[in-house]
């Protein structure tokens, strides 16, 4: 079997619920396994996530005609920390570079970092801009502005949970790509459509909440957030 990296492999589990989940590069549900569960403690949860893998993953994998070496995990717990911080820098609009919002966004989660230190940033986002005094959801189509400042939000997960579980899945050759929070990823479910949650997250993997942002230590990638940003002052 080769892997055609067409596919996107999703696991979601909480405490009743375990999915695994193949999206194909059209974002279309092309395979999905689950079982019901009773979970008493995340500990439990995860043994039975290491039985779930240990029963399907090879026969998933059989059926797909493909390697399962990467994934993206979805948490539905009630442990995610939500923390939200107005950034300090005032920026005015005549001196305004992109350089000094990213910089300021890094120092920012670094800072954070350092104060919850046993947690890892799971979700970033931009909760509110305040142009001139004056607050906004999103960034509005205004150049002349004199002072704008954001307010950050973060949503974190206890360390030593992800390290849990990127142990288990390394016992199958299976590498962790990124968190995701399942209450977060819900508040962009449209009830009056069948949307799955693997599409959510794979629509937020691709920078559909424009006021996400995904940093690592030294750099942004330019979609989301930053590509809006960017666009605009440039």
């Amino acid at each position: 079997m080769n892997n055609t990296n067409d596919h996107k492999y999703f696991l979601s589990i909480g405490l009743k619920k375990i999915s695994f989940a193949v999206l194909n590069s059209k974002n279309k549900l092309f395979f999905k396994k689950e079982i019901l569960v009773e979970s008493l403690s995340i500990k439990e949860n995860i043994e039975t996530l290491e039985n779930f893998l240990n029963k399907n993953i090879f026969e998933i994998e059989k059926k797909l005609g493909d390697y399962v070496k990467d994934i993206y995990l979805i948490i539905c717990y009630d442990n995610f920390l939500k923390v939200d911080l107005s950034l300090k820098d005032n920026f005015k609009g005549t001196q305004f570079n992109t350089s000094n919002m990213t910089n300021s966004l890094i120092e920012v989660k670094n800072q954070f970092k350092k104060s919850t230190n046993d947690h890892e940033i799971i979700h970033m986002m931009i909760n509110k801009y305040i142009i001139d005094g004056n607050p906004y959801s999103t960034l509005i189509n205004e150049k002349n502005f004199k002072h704008l400042s954001v307010e950050v939000g973060f949503i974190c997960l206890q360390e030593n949970i992800i390290k849990d579980f990127k142990k288990v899945l390394l016992k199958y050759q299976i590498t962790l790509t990124k968190t995701l929070c399942y209450d977060y990823l819900k508040n962009f479910k449209d009830s009056n459509d069948d949307t799955t949650i693997f599409n959510i997250a794979s629509n937020i993997l691709r920078g559909f909440n424009q006021n996400e942002i995904f940093l690592d230590n030294k750099s942004v990638k330019k979609y989301g957030f930053f590509e809006k940003f960017f666009n605009f002052f440039n």
